[in-house]
């Protein structure tokens, strides 16, 4: 396949398995830290507001399909995602953003037919700003008394990443 749009490397990125253990990793960052407590308050006083707030009590008598939705459209009233994702630390640490632009980069590299390195090479910054320079293996700590280990990956014979952990 040859890369002609953004749309199209989106769709390599993804398919080489690297948005999911960005994906994975930024998850895990934000349930342990500071931030995933107030968020799940804030979450939880919304949904107590909104059925506090139903003095005819037809959310009680509702489906829990239908609840789940009300519960939802209430909680979209409200900016508590994207002001959660402004507190992730990555999205500001520029080694993330320059690891993402690295491995979009080495996509259209070898979509062109041009020779990548592939030794030692580490696919982006892990999301607590580890530099691609550290060393497989390296243990870094994630701001969070935890370590994230730096992994050497490769792609395998049918040009997908192999992210599974040793």
């Amino acid at each position: 396949m040859s890369i002609q749009n953004p749309t199209q490397l989106v769709t390599e990125f993804k398919k080489s398995g690297e948005f999911d253990r960005l994906r994975r990793e930024l998850l895990t960052q934000f349930q342990t830290s500071d931030n995933m407590d107030s968020f799940m308050a804030r979450v939880e006083s919304i949904a107590r507001e909104r059925l506090d707030a139903d003095v005819d009590n037809k959310l009680e008598k509702a489906a829990p399909d239908a609840l789940h939705r009300e519960l939802l459209q209430e909680l979209n009233r409200y900016p508590l995602v994207e002001r959660a994702l402004a507190d992730v630390p990555a999205f500001s640490d520029p080694a993330f953003a320059g690891g993402v632009r690295a491995h979009a980069r080495k996509i259209l590299q070898r979509d062109r037919g041009e020779a990548v390195p592939e030794d030692n090479v580490l696919l982006g910054a892990t999301p607590n700003g580890a530099d691609a320079g550290a060393s497989p293996g390296a243990a870094r700590p994630n701001g969070h008394g935890q370590a994230l280990v730096l992994r050497e990956v490769s792609p395998d014979d049918d040009g997908s990443m192999d992210m599974s952990q040793d």
